[in-house]
């Protein structure tokens, strides 16, 4: 049976070292040195995933002049439709306040990177301040800042990564042992058109050490991703 096109599931370190190794556009790694990613605070995501009706998390891409950065917002009851581009692109933020870290992005030089899978692993970043809240309106302001700037128009169609909860994986991302930070990473995967840009999430604990961990039940060291808006023209 063909695999679902469209669900959030968990990866491999091997994997998402691809991802980072993928980024081969140079305007992309020249941004990434200073914005690959950010790190978000556990608490508000982890009572989110415990409220009624949690569905999963939305990530929106944030454009501020040259400040690239992820806002999120909890979904509730909500189901991303399958193959419907004209969803995606008027999809717009729904929380009156969403959440974006606490501290300015950080960034790697990925043409120093030796081994993209021992980084993933590896990375350390010491804890940041606490989340800041941002109004919708800001982030839409910003998502179509994103979408409409030549950098990146042409690999990240939508603006926003939804993080599914219909198999339970965002819940058990949650509750592995020792999280208390999520990071996220801009990966790049050549099969997702239009969306080639992809996100990675990655448990951090208290001292901002990225956790390595197994799953029971599957084989292999997993991290978690989002699977993009419908991979159509």
């Amino acid at each position: 049976m063909r695999r679902k096109p469209f669900l959030t599931e968990p990866i491999s370190y091997l994997e998402a070292g691809k991802y980072l190794a993928d980024i081969k556009d140079g305007t992309l790694r020249n941004v990434y040195k200073t914005h690959l990613g950010g790190t978000f605070k556990y608490n508000k995501l982890k009572k989110f995933s415990e409220l009624e009706g949690f569905s999963g998390l939305m990530f929106w891409f944030c454009l501020d002049q040259n400040n690239l950065f992820l806002a999120y917002e909890p979904k509730f009851n909500f189901v991303y439709p399958k193959n419907d581009v004209v969803f995606s692109e008027n999809l717009q933020p729904e929380q009156d306040n969403l959440i974006k870290p606490g501290r300015d992005p950080f960034g790697v030089d990925l043409n120093g990177i030796s081994n993209y899978v021992q980084f993933i692993k590896n990375h350390s970043r010491a804890t940041h301040l606490r989340d800041k809240s941002i109004p919708k309106s800001k982030v839409k302001e910003l998502k179509d800042n994103y979408v409409k700037d030549p950098k990146f128009k042409n690999h990240q169609k939508y603006g926003h990564a939804y993080f599914g909860n219909e198999e339970g994986y965002v819940t058990n991302f949650l509750n592995i042992d020792g999280i208390k930070n999520v990071r996220y990473y801009f990966g790049y995967g050549t099969s997702y058109v239009p969306n080639y840009i992809r996100l990675i999430l990655v448990p951090v604990d208290s001292r901002g050490e990225n956790i390595q961990f197994k799953k029971s039940g599957r084989s292999g060291e997993l991290l978690q991703k989002s699977t993009p808006p419908p991979p159509n023209q």
